[in-house]
């Protein structure tokens, strides 16, 4: 019988009737029911509604089903807003479960694991990254901040943030929060005893206070703080409608006899204060909300007052958590209302129109579009390589005749006033009347990469690492252009894979100033193998590992074969040949100042003083036990791990090098990925030619110990010793020859949904996109009219993969905290698309390495002028 009711049911049951039977199954699944429910899905998939499907699957425990249609749980949790937790306790019990990780991740927005605070962000005066996050805060804190960066004089870089940022600070002035917090009343209004209908107050009305409303604190003193603080029960009844993201609780409203007033507190979703309202009033029965939960009613000194809860949403919340409820509140009050009232709500929709217009999702259309390519000059190229103990300089021709120049000078500068300042090989530490080891800094790039506050003072003036850095390359491109009698239009510099974004635009900026007519930069693992390809004769498969001085990179890489070649090194650089190709990339957080650092350590302790020269004692300590170390068993017999310290007789020791340092230990976690990916790629590691090593690390015995060995000593080990190698090969690269190569990171940009924001990938980190357009069509969840591109880096960082991950072979199985989050652009871009029926992200790599990027309707292909280069990713 109960088959036959079921089977009845089925059939004849009307279509809307389904998903009501649907909701009451999941707030109470009965077991006997369970296969009626599949069978009903499983034949109207397509009529119901994706919500009501989500939660069903989520019963059913059909993950994999979910996660085809609600990757990102979206949909469950549209449908979650509509229970009454006390009715759904268990499909709340699992949706939390699964969207644990999901929404840890989604508000993951800064590079590294900790989060800083609003509280450091102000006290570093770090206002760039305030100023990156404007979207997420409620407006009582952006009143407060542009107050903040207006005393402080602050303006941001890019033009398109000077703009919005001129615009804030004109509508809201200089008075913050105080300045508008009157206009919280506009949320109050009084009823008009003969019409019967709500009006604004007037100035009387807002004088005499019987309804106020007061802000707490934490609103504009600690937002960050409240999405993420523990959830406090604040009873059952939630009498706000939940679209608003704000909760009154029933039992919560209390009445003070003492004061007369009614106090009426409001919360934030996850029980935080937010604020209350306070009425004069009679009793707590002088309160009422409305069944919709928009509105309530207060009864005060014999007048009706009401608030409009969605409009004080949008004063409380997050600007990216405003619903479309309270863009349709906004709307209505900027209509009725003129003067400074106006213009501040205009600023509130101005920065909710910003936020939505990130409210989109993306596709590929699988289609793709040429770049326009580089014209080789025809004259020199200036590579540089800036390192951090040595910067290297080669001045490389193409077809014009010049000779081939290499400079290298040590990476030091010593100030006698602040305008006055040795560099390089111009300090002599024999000297000792020129030469203040207090007023010299060292490791310049580790500085600057770090962004360390390290910094030295010269006549009551602070040199920072910057201005340092500045300094010395200044003066050393200087002084080389200055010695060459012709001039050099094109310079290319190298940068290490896991360098910031930041780091890239300084370098290119920087070199502006010298006049060239075009600058690239480089990816130091590709230099290495451009000037092994064309300066040298390896060729086939390879592995390179570039082992420098912050960052060490991994790659595969095809070296095409030239039976043509000349002996003459002049003439190898001339012309553009066929392109090698890096098809897998892969990056440390670390470099070898570690090692540097241990060796240091232990001159220190061995009574040997630091000085500029520390460099070229570690240099000397390579070189030498390189020359000793032989590829063979038979001739390998003392261990690579003893060091002999150069110095003075007394001074000679032993320093042992751990094993398990860091450094190795990642090194070793990379070649295990590099290994996996090429093993999956059904390439035979029989078929590998050599291995190339370059950069400061080259030479470490350890190193070449554990590759030689890893390889089964059945592939040529080649350490690259000429110390341009990577300038020289940046050079080429400036020349016109092109190197095919993934982007190695992936590309994302983030997007909201449901007032949470989540990234979405346009570049997979695998992709083939050089000198190509990738082609992403828009989807928009509704109608905005600017497009919101807030664009970021995730890479990998092996330094935080610990010993027990060792078994996590493939890199799509490691969770968040094993990537770095890295900001793409000062401020997210604003593309105006009012205009754009079906607008289309083009998105690729030009063959000069940098990532470009614009928006333009489907069908239309826009001018290689319309791209924005954003940043060298190759």
């Amino acid at each position: 019988m109960r088959k036959l009711a079921l089977d009845h049911v089925q059939r004849f049951l009307p279509s809307f009737k389904r998903e009501q039977v649907l909701d009451l199954w999941i707030s109470h699944p009965l077991p006997s029911l369970k296969s009626f429910v599949k069978e009903t899905i499983e034949a109207n998939w397509d009529k119901i509604k994706r919500s009501t499907l989500s939660a069903t699957l989520v019963m059913l425990d059909e993950i994999d089903l979910l996660l085809e249609i609600d990757p990102d749980l979206v949909e469950l949790e549209h449908y979650l807003q509509t229970l009454d937790p006390s009715l759904g306790s268990l499909i709340f019990e699992r949706a939390g479960k699964l969207s644990e990780k999901l929404f840890k991740k989604k508000r993951l927005r800064y590079v590294g694991v900790s989060k800083p605070t609003i509280a450091e962000l102000l006290s570093k005066k770090d206002f760039n990254t305030l100023w990156k996050s404007v979207l997420e805060y409620p407006f009582p804190f952006v009143s407060e901040l542009m107050k903040i960066l207006n005393k402080e004089d602050w303006r941001p870089e890019s033009k398109e943030s000077r703009y919005f940022f001129e615009l804030l600070s004109e509508y809201l002035g200089e008075n913050g929060w105080d300045g508008v917090s009157w206009i919280l009343n506009l949320a109050i209004t009084k009823e008009d005893k003969k019409t019967g209908e709500f009006e604004f107050l007037s100035e009387a009305d807002r004088q005499s206070k019987f309804v106020e409303i007061n802000v707490t604190q934490i609103v504009y003193t600690r937002p960050d703080r409240i999405p993420d603080m523990e959830f406090v029960d604040r009873g059952r009844f939630n009498l706000v409608d939940r679209e608003l993201n704000l909760a009154i609780y029933d039992e919560r409203v209390r009445y003070s006899n003492f004061t007369g007033k009614l106090h009426i507190p409001v919360y934030s979703t996850n029980g935080i204060l937010l604020a209350e309202i306070v009425a004069h009033a009679n009793s707590v029965s002088s309160f009422l909300m409305d069944e919709d939960g928009l509105y309530i009613t207060i009864k005060s000194k014999g007048q009706n007052y009401s608030v409009d809860m969605d409009t004080l949403a949008m004063f409380l919340i997050p600007l990216n958590q405003h619903t479309h409820l309270i863009d349709d509140s906004l709307q209505t009050l900027i209509s009725s209302l003129s003067g400074l009232q106006k213009r501040i709500l205009e600023t509130l929709k101005l920065l909710t129109d910003l936020h939505h217009g990130r409210s989109f999702n993306v596709f590929d259309i699988k289609e793709s579009e040429p770049l326009q390519g580089r014209t080789p000059h025809g004259c020199c190229t200036l590579g540089i390589d800036f390192g951090n103990t040595e910067t290297k300089i080669s001045i490389v021709p193409s077809d014009c005749g010049h000779e081939l120049l290499h400079i290298v000078q040590p990476t030091v500068v010593s100030y006698i006033t602040p305008d006055q300042f040795l560099v390089g090989d111009e300090i002599s530490m024999e000297n000792s009347e020129v030469v203040n080891s207090d007023l010299t800094m060292f490791n310049l790039k580790q500085l600057i990469q770090e962004d360390s506050l390290d910094s030295i003072r010269v006549r009551n003036l602070t040199i920072t690492p910057r201005k340092a850095t500045e300094d010395f390359l200044r003066k050393v491109i200087k002084r080389i252009l200055a010695e060459l009698k012709y001039s050099v239009q094109v310079a290319t510099f190298t940068f290490e894979k896991h360098t910031t974004v930041e780091y890239r635009r300084w370098f290119h900026n920087f070199l502006t100033e010298f006049g060239f007519n075009q600058i690239y930069g480089l990816e130091a693992s590709l230099a290495s193998t451009l000037a092994s390809f064309r300066a040298y004769k390896e060729e086939g498969k390879s592995i390179v590992l570039d082992l420098g001085d912050t960052h060490i990179t991994g790659s595969l890489v095809d070296i095409p074969s030239n039976k043509s070649r000349k002996r003459k090194i002049d003439s190898l650089l001339e012309g553009v040949e066929e392109a090698p190709i890096s098809s897998v990339s892969l990056s440390l957080g670390k470099g070898m100042n570690s090692y540097d650092n241990e060796i240091s350590t232990h001159l220190s302790k061995l009574n040997i003083n630091r000085s500029y020269c520390d460099y070229k004692v570690f240099s000397e300590i390579k070189q030498t036990l390189s020359k000793e170390f032989e590829l063979t068993e038979e001739k390998y017999t003392e261990s690579p791990l003893k060091i002999k310290i150069l110095g003075e007789p007394k001074d000679k020791s032993e320093v042992i090098i751990d094993e398990e340092n860091s450094v190795f230990i990642a090194l070793q976690f990379l070649m295990r990925d590099l290994l996996a990916i090429i093993s999956e790629e059904n390439f035979e590691l029989e078929k590998l030619n050599q291995v190339i090593l370059s950069g400061g690390g080259a030479n470490w015995p350890l190193f070449q110990e554990y590759i030689y060995n890893l390889l089964d000593k059945k592939v040529k080990l080649i350490v690259e010793d000429n110390k341009n190698h990577l300038s020289l090969g940046a050079g080429i690269f400036g020349n016109g020859q092109n190197i095919i190569s993934n982007p190695g990171d992936s590309i994302q940009t983030n997007t909201a949904s449901s007032g949470m924001l989540s990234l979405l990938p346009l570049i997979d980190e695998k992709e083939g996109i050089y000198n190509e357009v990738k082609k992403i069509e828009v989807k928009k969840n509704f109608e905005f009219h600017s497009l919101i591109l807030d664009l970021w880096i995730k890479r990998l960082n092996y330094s935080k993969i610990q010993e027990n991950d060792i078994n996590i072979l493939k890199t799509e199985l490691l969770t968040t905290e094993f990537f770095d989050f890295e900001p793409v652009l000062d401020f997210p871009l604003i593309v105006d698309t009012k205009d754009l029926e079906n607008p289309v992200i083009r998105i690729g790599v030009r063959d000069n390495g940098w990532l470009c990027i614009t928006v333009s309707e489907k069908d239309v292909s826009p001018s290689q002028n319309d791209y924005i280069e954003l940043f060298p990713i190759i």
